[in-house]
């Protein structure tokens, strides 16, 4: 999807475009790269509960890429991302998503 159409549809609301232009973003595909640009979009889909956004924008404040680093905001969208996963199977299609992210939220528990 060439990036006119692909912004123009993220600024509808939906959430996959919402994401994908973050994506774009992050790594300079199409546009100047702008990790605040990325976060913003990711953002965005994340609030209407897209998985994937709710990663990187987890991801983004634990590293501190495009936003201030923060990690109890990080674990706030690391927890909704992993929230959305019941079954072993869904688990199992995104390991080492679900990994990183736990070793993320446990790692203030390592001092324990």
């Amino acid at each position: 999807m060439e990036f006119v159409k692909l912004k123009a549809a993220a600024k509808q609301g939906i959430a996959d475009m919402q994401y994908c232009l973050g994506v774009c973003y992050q790594f300079g595909y199409g546009v100047e790269k702008n990790e605040a640009q990325a976060v913003y979009w990711w953002r965005k889909a994340a609030k209407q509960g897209y998985a994937d956004a709710q990663y990187a924008l987890g991801v983004c404040y634990y590293l501190g890429q495009g936003v201030t680093e923060d990690y109890k905001e990080a674990k706030k969208w690391l927890w909704k991302f992993l929230d959305q996963f019941k079954t072993k199977e869904e688990i199992e299609k995104r390991f080492c998503q679900v990994k990183l992210a736990s070793d993320i939220i446990m790692s203030e528990y390592e001092d324990w």
